[in-house]
């Protein structure tokens, strides 16, 4: 348990009731999120990404990693989305509770897994993000207790698995979602560009035994491509001078190889299985 303050949000804000008509799911690939947070025993960095996905009880989840980086510990949630409800998986007990409900309105209560409170709607609205699109917002409040609920990037307080009470939560530094920035304010301080993002759909073909390309709308934001074996041999260069498309790997031993695609600040990795 830790108890936290408010750190001041660093993202443009727009009240506007009409915007964010269109619904924005919670992500399931590419993206890496960044908390700040201060407690009386120290400051709290949290790096959540998503790492990967799975089905448990024909439900399919996304896996995220949840990394403190100041103590080096990690939690590794399950989340899943249905009809606008993210729901998380506990797998200790085999449970599922809602951690946000973006159907709520204005004085709706809500039960917080993560203040283990109730939680009153104060307001419902929008906001714009730094990729020019409006999103809705939600945020709740009961006494001190605060939380800000924002769709397709989750909460603008804490990242999951962090228990909180006392004051309030702290406050999303940086959110790199999709190959773009939605909150960017201190993502060079706090370190996202160096982060890496492990997607495992941007190859096909994959299993491939001659070529393969690479499937993204946004590959020119890479300076090159990397090709490992799992000895971390670095084996193979392409720069995004020539292109990502039919990159030859007919002479490579057969075998499961890193791919990775580098950028200014972010690099993409995935496997690829040569047969």
């Amino acid at each position: 348990m830790k108890k936290i303050i408010l750190l001041s949000i660093g993202l443009t804000m727009f009240s506007l009731n009409n915007k964010g008509q269109t619904w924005h799911s919670y992500p399931t690939t590419n993206s890496v999120w960044n908390y700040w947070c201060i407690d009386p025993g120290g400051n709290y960095l949290f790096f959540q990404e998503i790492i990967g996905d799975t089905t448990i009880n024909s439900k399919n989840y996304i896996l995220l990693k949840v990394h403190e980086n100041f103590q080096s510990s990690n939690t590794y949630p399950f989340v899943r989305e249905e009809n606008k409800i993210i729901y998380q998986f506990n797998p200790s007990d085999t449970s599922e509770f809602i951690v946000f409900n973006f159907n709520l309105n204005i004085g709706n209560v809500f039960y917080s897994p993560f203040c283990f409170d109730s939680l009153t709607v104060n307001s419902v609205d929008s906001i714009l993000l730094e990729n020019g699109l409006y999103r809705k917002r939600i945020t709740l409040s009961k006494g001190v207790l605060t939380d800000t609920w924002v769709e397709g990037v989750g909460s603008l307080n804490f990242p999951f698995n962090f228990y909180w009470f006392g004051e309030t939560g702290g406050s999303l530094w940086c959110l790199y979602q999709n190959f773009e920035y939605l909150v960017s304010t201190h993502c060079s301080y706090i370190g996202i560009e160096n982060s890496t993002i492990h997607e495992n759909n941007f190859i096909y073909p994959n299993p491939s035994s001659e070529t393969f390309s690479i499937n993204m709308t946004n590959e020119n934001k890479f300076d090159r491509l990397e090709i490992y074996n799992l000895l971390g041999e670095l084996i193979n260069v392409t720069l995004a001078t020539k292109s990502f498309n039919n990159i030859n790997i007919s002479t490579f031993p057969n075998g499961i190889y890193i791919i990775k695609l580098i950028g200014t600040g972010l690099t993409i990795q995935s496997k690829l299985i040569k047969e």
